[in-house]
């Protein structure tokens, strides 16, 4: 069972795909990806488009709390 919001989110995306954004704030909706910098990393969710590292990454990390999952369509044809 998950203990944390960080382990809900990771429980929610290997078993329903789920896609990770932000919930709150001025990056709202934007896509994040699990990339912690450390084994106990508070915040190890980074923006998307900064996975790659060009961009200053210490003012685009959240923890869990600060997102949410979005589940992938249903109506698949």
């Amino acid at each position: 069972m998950a203990k944390n919001w960080t382990q809900k989110l990771r429980v929610l995306q290997r078993d329903y795909n789920v896609d990770v954004v932000v919930s709150s704030g001025p990056y709202e909706g934007r896509s994040v990806v699990y990339r912690p910098r450390y084994e106990t990393d508070r915040q190890p969710w980074l923006l998307g488009s900064l996975a790659n590292g060009t961009v200053d990454t210490k003012a685009a990390r959240f923890n869990g709390r600060d997102c949410r999952p979005v589940y992938p369509d249903r109506n698949e044809d």
